[in-house]
């Protein structure tokens, strides 16, 4: 009966807080910006089962007399969720005021391709990881970094906890069986590893300031081409300042038409010096000396062909087999043009530099130009009869 009585305590904290959030409790255990913050939420559980545990040992001896003693552990252990609170704050007061510590917003904005012109082979924004979205808000920001990937020390930090407090509640129903309970103590051992996991925890947050991060691109396939656009989307990325965009570890030449801390906008994209396109690579940004992950990036040339292995292609009694040479050409099946008009063909080969297909039909038989449109990008013509 007691310990149900003991309820009363976080049920009470539990109602102040809804007054006090509007109904929202996890707003509570909220920072500034939005995230739920793992120090904040320790203190938190840590209240609710001390008060469970005083009032059941209190309303267990009946007197209303003061309890002798609160256990050293225990004053430890309230102390210890306490220090990591204002540690933590303290933190990252001083990291953001100096500059050193730039937090993004909950959800980082995603680069929309589609409502912009110019973007390189516009549709659809590509994720580096679709399975892991950067987003800290809500429950699962407890066991995340700011970028909304898992955080051990965070982990660690909430499993000791938990632990112990799952065993230091089943102590206080085990003393609320005797007639003059005290408050139980925590086990010394589990201090231990509560201590382990606050020290992991502020050090991760000590050692780390905003390390950039790449999430997506609008595409990992770009034209060297001046009107072509790429979109960056992450976080920590800074306004800019002191920042470079690099590609195989070598800076990018390009031009920046945006740079915020979640996306940054290039276009007149042009390969490293020593590189030659068609070239695959790394893409990484560079922040304050600090250098992001990186994300594949395939820089290509314009399509353009160089010769065919025939100036005319017979469609009666032949196979109608034609192959075109030049660069940039992808490495997918795209648009053949005659005349402008599409023309109708099966594939034996696609490479960036070779194309073989065979002719199907055509209704435009005679002389005429063909082209090959890559990414929407027409390559230049070369002369070619059907017959």
């Amino acid at each position: 009966m007691s310990f149900l009585i003991g309820v009363v305590g976080p049920l009470a904290i539990l109602i102040l807080t809804i007054v006090a959030t509007g109904g929202k409790i996890s707003s509570i255990w909220e920072g500034a910006d939005g995230r739920a913050s793992t120090s904040k939420f320790q203190f938190f559980i840590w209240t609710l089962a001390v008060s469970l545990a005083y009032i059941a040992v209190v309303a267990r001896r009946g007197d209303f007399s003061a309890i002798p003693e609160v256990p050293t552990h225990l004053l430890i252990a309230m102390g210890f969720s306490a220090t990591t609170l204002a540690a933590a704050k303290g933190i990252t007061t001083v990291y953001s005021s100096s500059g050193a510590l730039s937090k993004p917003d909950a959800v980082p904005a995603a680069v929309n391709a589609d409502g912009k012109t110019g973007i390189a082979f516009a549709g659809r924004t590509i994720q580096a990881k679709p399975d892991r979205k950067p987003s800290a808000a809500g429950w699962a920001g407890l066991l995340q970094d700011d970028g909304g990937f898992p955080d051990l020390s965070k982990i660690q930090l909430l499993f000791w906890t938990f632990l112990a407090i799952a065993i230091f509640i089943a102590a206080v129903w085990r003393a609320v069986q005797t007639a003059k309970p005290d408050l139980p103590d925590v086990d010394p051992s589990l201090m231990v590893l509560m201590g382990l996991g606050q020290a992991a925890y502020l050090g991760k947050k000590l050692v780390t300031t905003d390390t950039p991060r790449l999430t997506g691109l609008t595409s990992t396939r770009v034209l060297i081409d001046p009107e072509v656009t790429l979109g960056i989307t992450g976080g920590g990325l800074g306004d800019g300042k002191d920042s470079q965009v690099n590609f195989n570890q070598q800076l990018l030449p390009c031009t920046v038409t945006n740079w915020t801390d979640s996306q940054i906008t290039l276009t007149d994209i042009q390969p490293p010096f020593g590189l030659t396109p068609p070239v695959t690579g790394e893409l990484t940004v560079v922040v304050g000396g600090v250098e992001s992950d990186g994300l594949k990036l395939d820089l290509v040339p314009e399509p353009h062909l160089t010769r065919l292995s025939t100036d005319k292609v017979s469609l009666s009694g032949s196979d109608g087999t034609l192959a075109l040479f030049g660069s940039g050409l992808g490495t997918t099946p795209s648009e053949v043009d005659f005349n402008g008009d599409p023309l109708p063909y099966s594939v034996k080969q696609w490479t960036d530099s070779q194309v073989k297909l065979v002719i199907t039909s055509s209704n435009a038989a005679g002389p005429g130009k063909i082209r090959v449109v890559v990414d929407d990008r027409p390559s230049n013509e070369l002369n070619l009869e059907l017959a």
